[in-house]
């Protein structure tokens, strides 16, 4: 079992781990938090699992779209409800 957590800032944190699911590779990637009270990551309420061939490709076309000239940002304002 290979496990790595990602930290993005000083409470959050993104946690990639790989498995096996009735005998497919997969990989499981998880939001992790921490308060200033407690310094151990703990699991958010935000998760995903994917086939190990569909994450490599996915992980490509999300590079590939946020590094593109064509893509545009969307500005959002936390706390607020925000509909496309």
């Amino acid at each position: 079992m290979s496990k790595k957590t990602f930290e993005l800032t000083e409470t959050k944190a993104i946690q990639v781990e790989a498995i096996e699911i009735k005998g497919q590779r997969s990989v499981s990637l998880r939001q992790m938090y921490k308060t200033r009270n407690d310094p151990n990551w703990k699991h958010g309420k935000q998760g995903i699992t994917l086939p190990l061939e569909e994450a490599a490709r996915i992980a490509k076309m999300i590079t590939k779209f946020a590094t593109s000239d064509e893509t545009t940002f969307k500005e959002i304002e936390v706390g607020k409800k925000n509909d496309d």
